[in-house]
């Protein structure tokens, strides 16, 4: 018996010091990205402007793609960088009472110009609203949506439905892409994880954050109607039907 628990003690303190110098790893990976990203973040904006410049005077009537390839590219790397410093900085968040049924609308149009042919049905209540910071909600909802996107191919679906149980709301983001891989489920909310090829591994990072920060849960939770589901956990006080 005390050898069985002295064998139990140490793989404990094993698997500690493995999550301590992984959050060691993951806290200099992030120090070193974000001074990178502040550091790019003006000379990008300058090269966006001089390809508008350049655009006007050269294509007027816009007829050259290339134009449209490198403001496109241009934007993609914005986006990025501003991932990098939402997760790198602790920004205030409100709040208020906001109803989230419009607001993942917005955030549908965007992901849906990216992606025409990928449908996303909004099945949240109208009348429900929620206690939160509506532009952090915006980033979350948008960040879960191209992330099915994504694993889809942009041609797929996602259903955002919300359930109520006792005192606790839950919306839950479900597709049928192919799954997450089981080697990173453990892991899916770390920075500069993906299942992805193309993924940057910052976007369910970055919906994990702000979750926490406007007293949300996030999970990915199992589901016989779909492959994929994550699920926002909003607690008592934080949501009512108005």
């Amino acid at each position: 018996a005390l050898v069985l628990s002295l064998l139990r003690i140490g793989k404990k303190m094993e698997e500690a010091l493995a999550r301590s110098q992984r959050q060691e790893r993951l806290a200099v990976l992030g120090t070193i990205a974000a001074e990178l990203a502040h550091e790019l973040k003006n000379p990008l904006a300058i090269i966006k402007s001089s390809v508008d410049v350049l655009q006007k005077t050269l294509d007027p009537g816009r007829a050259q793609r290339a134009f449209g390839f490198i403001s496109d590219e241009i934007m993609r790397l914005s986006r990025l960088i501003g991932d990098i410093l939402t997760l790198s900085r602790d920004h205030r968040v409100e709040q208020r009472w906001f109803a989230p049924a419009p607001v993942i609308n917005a955030a549908a149009t965007a992901v849906k110009g990216l992606w025409p042919l990928f449908a996303i049905v909004n099945q949240v209540p109208a009348a429900c609203e929620i206690k939160g910071d509506p532009d952090a909600f915006v980033r979350i909802a948008d960040n879960l949506m191209r992330n099915a996107a994504q694993a889809q191919g942009g041609a797929g679906d996602v259903t955002i439905r919300a359930d109520f149980a006792a005192a606790e709301m839950q919306l839950h983001f479900l597709d049928n892409g192919p799954g997450v891989p089981p080697e990173i489920v453990g892991k899916l909310f770390d920075p500069f994880v993906s299942g992805a090829k193309t993924g940057t591994g910052l976007g369910l990072a970055i919906v994990n954050k702000l979750c926490r920060r406007c007293g949300y849960g996030v999970a990915l939770r199992p589901q016989a109607q779909a492959k994929t589901c994550f699920t926002i956990t909003i607690g008592e006080g934080l949501w009512r039907m108005s």
